[in-house]
């Protein structure tokens, strides 16, 4: 009877050791999630006449509404105002730089602008100082 309990004994501590040998440590794991955007560029183009001779940094330009029928937003709208030179790319058709003095009244030009493409089609040029691109002389 005492062999037998004995073995039981044996038995029963060889189980607990071996379920506590197998048992899997658990480790703490941390999940995590990242979300990218792309922000798309487009671009918007507008044609406009200086209506005075430019200086260096600004120059007057009007758009007349009959001159952009294809652009829906700006279709109904005409607009004058000094558009400021600074850190703007003035160009000619070739794509040489110039300055603003070179640009004179009756002369005409296309502005591009950027930014996301429901933004650019919703700003006036007036009041897209950021957002020019370029402006070539035609």
């Amino acid at each position: 009877m005492k062999k037998r309990w004995f073995l039981y004994a044996i038995t029963g501590l060889c189980a607990l050791g071996l379920s506590a040998c197998s048992h899997e440590q658990q480790t703490d794991t941390e999940s995590t999630t990242t979300t990218t955007s792309q922000m798309t560029e487009s671009t918007a183009r507008y044609t406009m006449k200086v209506k005075e001779n430019g200086t260096n940094d600004q120059v007057l330009i009007t758009m007349d509404h009959n001159e952009n029928k294809e652009q829906t937003v700006l279709g109904d709208q005409d607009f004058e105002g000094y558009l400021l030179l600074q850190d703007v790319s003035l160009k000619d058709k070739q794509g040489n730089p110039l300055t603003g003095d070179a640009l004179k009244a009756g002369n005409q030009l296309t502005v591009t602008l950027t930014e996301a493409p429901i933004i650019a089609r919703s700003l006036p040029p007036k009041i897209a100082g950021a957002s020019i691109k370029s402006i070539v002389l035609n």
